[in-house]
């Protein structure tokens, strides 16, 4: 019987990252593929809005919860294709895997193409929602289908990448609208078997090339770089369990030339002395754009992990010791704290930048 299956009043917190979130109506996990259409269509006849769960890393669960039925996907399984064209590899797993858990065993398998997003929390159906990014490597580039099911009807759709709507930390499935009547089921990824290594990005904090020049690794290995990335994000306080957050919350903005002087004139005028340490804080993106670190606009305010160091905000949130953009719940927060906290964050870096700053994370 499909209620057997079905919880009621569960609390959300325990299930994310940030460990944060009320009750659900009804809660229950699929981990299977049938088990997932089978959840659908209960709610479905009982006309209920269903609310798709994976990791838990990039979410904030309001403290009133969430109506009709939370579905945790744990679906797994890992195929890998014969190598069809030169050089290309493609893996197809189910979008409850743990995407870290991916990462590892591609690069065991000597696999380029993931590395470089090594120890990011959640599923690899949400990195797929939240079109995952870091160091340079975004994972619409190396995706090669999607394969969904729409939840009202009960129907499989594969999407193209094109049809994904992805942009820079988004995708149509994460925007609100049509995208989210779908629940991902497997993702297809195209990777290669020759040597594709990204190792040119750097921050004023983090560099890839000096970690593999310190170790004297001159012919690093998928494994190589993954260790490089894993010793990176733990320096930051970026890894899973470290601290109770949902790692970065907001974007970094990708604003205008025009836009970007006016920045620059803030910056120059009374930050001088940041500039220097956080250089670079800003990339071009293509010819009129420009992407501003987020944490480098917050290092430029009282909101960072310095000066906002050992304080808080109404006793239940604060900003993470060693990475500025990670607001963390100390303990007893409630997504009210944490909504607070940030809009009070991006307030002032609106009057003082005059840029709007847009969350990372999705509010349930």
């Amino acid at each position: 019987m499909m209620e057997d299956k079905i919880k009621h009043d569960v609390v959300l917190a325990p299930y994310t990252t940030f460990k944060i979130g009320g009750k659900a109506e009804m809660f229950a996990v699929a981990k299977t593929e049938a088990e997932l259409l089978e959840l659908a269509r209960f709610a479905a006849e009982q006309n209920l809005p269903v609310t798709i769960l994976g990791g838990g890393s990039n979410v904030l669960i309001s403290d009133d919860g969430i109506t009709g039925l939370v579905i945790k996907v744990e679906t797994r399984g890992v195929d890998y294709e014969p190598v069809v064209a030169p050089d290309d590899a493609v893996v197809t797993v189910g979008a409850g895997m743990s995407w870290d858990e991916l990462v590892r065993n591609t690069t065991e398998k000597n696999l380029w193409g993931l590395e470089n997003l090594s120890g990011i929390p959640g599923t690899v159906g949400g990195a797929i929602v939240q079109n995952i990014n870091a160091y340079g490597v975004t994972i619409a580039d190396m995706v090669s289908k999607v394969t969904a099911l729409h939840l009202p009807s009960q129907t499989m759709r594969r999407f193209a990448p094109n049809e994904c709507g992805f942009e820079y930390r988004n995708s149509w499935f994460k925007q609100s609208g049509a995208g989210r009547d779908y629940a991902i089921l497997k993702v297809s990824l195209r990777l290669s078997t020759a040597k594709k290594m990204q190792a040119e990005y750097r921050s004023s904090s983090q560099s890839i090339e000096t970690y593999l020049k310190e170790r004297d690794i001159t012919e690093p290995t998928p494994s190589d770089m993954r260790e490089a990335i894993l010793h990176i994000r733990s320096r930051i306080g970026m890894l899973e369990g470290m601290y109770q957050s949902a790692g970065s919350f907001f974007k970094n903005p990708i604003v205008t030339k025009s836009d970007f002087a006016g920045v620059a004139d803030v910056v120059e005028s009374g930050h001088a002395e940041i500039s220097a340490k956080f250089t670079p804080w800003h990339w071009p993106v293509g010819e009129d754009k420009e992407k501003i670190s987020a944490a480098f606009l917050m290092e430029c305010t009282p909101y960072n992990k310095t000066n906002f160091a050992g304080q808080n905000y109404n006793g239940t949130v604060g900003i993470s010791p060693v990475h500025t953009l990670s607001v963390i719940n100390l303990g007893n927060a409630g997504a009210s704290d944490v909504r607070e906290f940030t809009k009070k964050i991006s307030d002032t870096i609106e009057e003082k930048f005059g840029i709007t700053f847009e969350s990372e994370v999705r509010v349930l």
